[in-house]
């Protein structure tokens, strides 16, 4: 019993540090989508106020969404606010940001940075730039790749909330940890009363 026990849970330990690695993989894909995506908006300044403070207060929503932490009282103090967002975006981000206790997802928020997006495009400066040789249609394909990237990696940063395990498969866990520690004094005879009660409370 001891042996499946430790099977069980090295398993899962196991399981557990590659589901963490492939979290911080994909948040590292989304970040980068983020700058490609303000890269490509603006390419001469790189960095377009009102797209960066959007995708910033997405994140963030990201953050409190996948950790349950935006009822604290320091979060709410430090974080973001709405009103930190460009006049065109506060609106809609209201409207379609999670509210209260109620914890919804903020998918919502990701698929507007399009719409953000189109509204700071300027064709005509990136003509310019390029001195007429870009392919509008090719920033747009650039644009949805980038933004697809985003939300699929967001998809799966959202299995990191769902069960793990199956219900039966953590009663059968504790079931065996409770055999064990209850048949454990039994198993191991030559030790004194003192090692196997500390053994057991260990």
């Amino acid at each position: 019993i001891g042996l499946l026990l430790a099977v069980m849970l090295s398993l899962r330990a196991k399981n557990a540090l590659s589901r963490r690695q492939a979290m911080m993989a994909a948040l590292m894909r989304m970040m980068n989508s983020a700058w490609s995506l303000m890269c490509l908006v603006d390419p001469e300044d790189c960095n377009p106020q009102r797209l960066a403070k959007y995708l910033a207060f997405c994140f963030q929503e990201i953050a409190f969404y996948l950790d349950d932490v935006n009822d604290s009282k320091d979060v709410q103090k430090y974080s973001m606010k709405i009103e930190e967002l460009d006049q065109a975006d506060r609106e809609m981000t209201f409207i379609r940001c999670q509210k209260g206790c109620y914890h919804e997802s903020p998918r919502p928020l990701l698929a507007r940075i399009r719409q953000v997006c189109d509204q700071i495009f300027e064709p005509d400066k990136l003509l310019q730039l390029s001195g007429g040789s870009v392919n509008i249609r090719r920033f747009h394909c650039n644009i949805d790749r980038e933004l697809g990237t985003i939300l699929t990696e967001f998809d799966n940063l959202r299995m990191s909330k769902e069960p793990y395990l199956t219900a039966q498969f953590v009663t059968m866990i504790h079931i065996v940890i409770f055999l064990y520690m209850a048949l454990y004094p039994w198993c191991v005879k030559h030790e004194d009363t003192q090692t196997l009660g500390l053994t057991g409370i260990g």
